[in-house]
């Protein structure tokens, strides 16, 4: 090869190639770090149903990020039924109102509680945040969800993607990973008051940054992603992985394509 010519064969990818893969991966990492803590957050929010809309925006905007970043076509629009929760109160309500006298006489309740128990319901709800936005760049990547799929048929795939995910998270032993999380978390201090103050910048944005502006929840998700580091929380999230891909498996709409190894 004569001097200067560029590279052929096997030849490494430019440093540069491999800087851009390395922030991508950053900015995602963080992405997922900021968004499980604002889900998780988004349960102390002072009014009945509030939270259940909450958390389906703030999904849909981890789905619709997390499309940006694999570069492709889609909106989150296009795959719905990936972050909108059916049971939930989601995009609307009203199907909804016949529960809100429950929602009311019980919201005290539920509030006192998650109060109470804010440590250990922070750790569970930012594992299963985490293992959603997980499981959801997961499906991108093993392309389960093509942009060219005619509307009908991509809304069946991304209801499927869900479902592998509910039945995975549903029978996964994640108890290293809450474990871990809420020892962790619970060391930062004022860290569910601090998400719910990013929460409500989110609800006025509706775009959470992969940088969250509080100082406390930005040292929140760099605790995160100092825990997900740890092998035997590795080790459970690797185990997560398989029973994922085992549900994607299963699945007789997804069943063609692959998921990533």
């Amino acid at each position: 090869m004569n001097p200067g010519s560029p590279p052929t064969g096997d030849a490494p990818p430019p440093a540069d190639a491999l800087a851009l893969a390395s922030d991508a991966r950053t900015r995602t990492h963080r992405l997922l770090a900021v968004c499980a803590l604002l889900f998780a957050a988004a349960r102390f929010a002072p009014l009945p149903l509030l939270d259940d809309i909450l958390r389906a925006r703030i999904r849909k905007a981890m789905v619709e990020r997390l499309l940006a970043l694999a570069g492709g076509a889609l909106g989150a629009d296009h795959v719905e039924p990936l972050w909108h929760d059916a049971s939930g109160c989601g995009a609307g309500c009203l199907s909804l109102l016949w529960k809100l006298p429950l929602k009311l006489l019980l919201f005290p309740i539920r509030k006192l509680l998650s109060i109470i128990g804010a440590a250990h319901h922070l750790a569970r709800d930012v594992t299963e945040a985490l293992l959603y936005g997980r499981a959801v760049k997961r499906a991108l990547a093993a392309g389960l969800l093509p942009a060219e799929t005619p509307p009908a048929e991509l809304r069946a795939r991304a209801t499927a993607v869900r479902a592998a995910f509910d039945g995975a998270f549903l029978g996964a032993d994640l108890a290293a990973v809450r474990g871990a999380l809420g020892a962790a978390l619970g060391r930062v201090p004022g860290l569910p008051r601090a998400a719910l103050r990013e929460v409500r910048a989110f609800a006025a944005k509706s775009r959470p940054d992969a940088e969250a502006h509080d100082a406390t929840v930005t040292a929140g998700a760099s605790v995160i992603e100092e825990v997900l580091g740890r092998p035997e929380v590795q080790r459970a999230v690797a185990d997560f992985d398989a029973r994922f891909d085992a549900a994607v498996a299963a699945s007789p709409t997804l069943a063609a394509t692959s998921p990533p190894s």
